[in-house]
């Protein structure tokens, strides 16, 4: 009995640490608008709402009930910031044209290139981004080329590493890499039959090597945009209900494509031993969309043998009449 009490105490020790500390990281990550480094902080309220699960459990087990509804609580606040946030809701049917977009970070150094092939093959999308991509993977553009004829790479460059690749020609398209002013993506324009849409794939740095929110807004003021529906696809190293990118999403009516999709992070180490902690946690692969653009399906891939999963997203965008119509309407 004594050793069931000591226990029970020691569970209340664990749990007061446990709460304070969780009850910090909560706070912290609601400062993402005065600092970065808080921002980062946010994107592990996932992982906050099972720590303070676990709270509860103990403070219970000690009968520490006010305790235990405080941890509940927290626990609901971290959940539903994370589930709950502004994004372009699933339709069920769209009038609009139906395209397949699919963003995937192909790991750098990972000899997977025959998987991604595949992968590609199987799912037929119509617009491909890929990050990542070192000169040694170029046999994934050139096995695609029939498919794809139109492609887009700057593999050549170690610190860009970004292609694109589309079954529809588009009008124009270009690689912007400028180092010295931490700016790279690739970007095309589309015509008529895809409402004169614009494009763009992205890998943004980490905070700690670059101003994610102003990098992402340099991309998107950069943009030769046509007056037609936007998407910007890729990695982010952002979640969606992060500060940077809400605020980026908002102030320019852009949206995050579909509800939460964790894609990160999913790895094999040497000898094909799987990392036990590296299943999908958080969703740094975002596509976000203007108002144009409906989304009628959000999925993650398989896993073929990168440190990401693939995000796939089935859009619509409006037919050509309804297309022409509104870029009239904005040369007005």
């Amino acid at each position: 009995m004594n050793g069931l009490h000591g226990a029970w105490r020691w569970g209340w020790t664990v749990g007061k640490f446990g709460l304070g500390l969780l009850t910090l990281l909560t706070a912290i990550s609601w400062f993402g608008a005065v600092h970065e480094y808080a921002d980062i902080s946010s994107h592990f309220r996932l992982h906050y709402a099972v720590g303070l699960g676990a709270v509860a459990i103990f403070m219970i087990g000690s009968r520490r009930y006010g305790f235990a509804l405080a941890a509940l609580l927290l626990a609901a606040l971290n959940l539903g910031s994370a589930l709950f946030y502004p994004h372009k809701p699933l339709e069920a049917a769209s009038i609009g044209k139906p395209l397949k977009v699919v963003t995937l970070n192909t790991l750098h150094w990972a000899d997977n290139t025959d998987k991604i092939v595949q992968f590609i093959r199987n799912e037929t999308p119509d617009i491909i981004f890929l990050q990542e991509l070192p000169i040694e993977k170029l046999t994934i553009l050139n096995q695609l080329a029939n498919d794809y004829p139109w492609q887009k790479h700057c593999a050549e460059f170690a610190d860009c590493g970004l292609a694109m690749l589309s079954r529809a020609p588009w009008d124009e398209a270009s690689i912007v890499f400028r180092p010295e002013k931490n700016e790279r993506y690739v970007w095309a324009r589309f015509g008529p039959d895809f409402a004169n849409m614009t494009v763009a794939g992205i890998h943004l740095k980490w905070p700690y090597f670059s101003n994610q929110r102003s990098d992402l807004e340099t991309v998107y003021q950069d943009l030769p945009k046509s007056g037609g529906p936007v998407l910007i696809a890729g990695v982010f190293n952002a979640t969606p209900w992060s500060w940077m990118l809400r605020s980026f999403a908002a102030a320019n009516n852009l949206w995050p494509a579909g509800p939460f999709r964790p894609t990160w992070p999913v790895r094999k180490f040497a000898q094909d031993v799987l990392c036990g902690l590296c299943i999908p946690q958080i969703q740094i692969d975002n596509i976000l969309v203007s108002d144009q653009i409906n989304i009628l399906n959000s999925h993650t891939g398989p896993h073929v043998g990168s440190d990401h999963l693939p995000l796939i997203v089935d859009i619509a965008v409006p037919r050509q009449a309804v297309a022409q119509a509104n870029r009239s309407a904005n040369s007005r």
